[in-house]
């Protein structure tokens, strides 16, 4: 699934596959997933005041070659911050925002197997974002 919702007691957590927003090793974020944020934000609109969020960003293992971003954990914040800076743009203060870079340290499925062999699959889904947006 590119996107996965679940409800816990404090908000909401929402999911993205890497893919439904950044391009490999890109920070753009794509039009589909600008209006994905747009969609969600659009839906708590009269809420937003009293609700606070945190976007995290996270990576695969593989290591990324890029002239100015440095590692997977620079990579995953600024994916972070962009999304953040849409939640901005749909009506949430900078106060209300938080950004996690998590780079690789967090997957949800091992990257290699056993024997040090990438698991494309899993890499896949270790490339995500994750919104969670919960009350103050």
């Amino acid at each position: 699934a590119k996107v996965k919702v679940s409800r816990g007691p404090d908000g909401v957590v929402i999911k993205f596959d890497g893919a439904t927003f950044f391009n490999s090793g890109d920070f753009l974020v794509k039009s589909e997933g600008v209006q994905i944020v747009t969609k969600i934000t659009n839906s708590i609109r009269t809420d937003i005041p009293s609700h606070k969020s945190t976007i995290e960003g996270h990576t695969d293992n593989v290591p990324i070659s890029h002239p100015i971003i440095s590692s997977n954990w620079e990579l995953s914040a600024i994916r972070a911050a962009r999304i953040a800076q849409i939640m901005e743009n749909q009506g949430f203060k900078k106060e209300q925002l938080t950004i996690q870079g998590w780079g690789e340290t967090k997957p949800e499925l091992p990257n290699t197997d056993t024997s040090g062999q990438a698991l494309p699959t899993n890499q896949a889904k270790n490339r995500r974002v994750i919104i969670k947006i919960y009350h103050e």
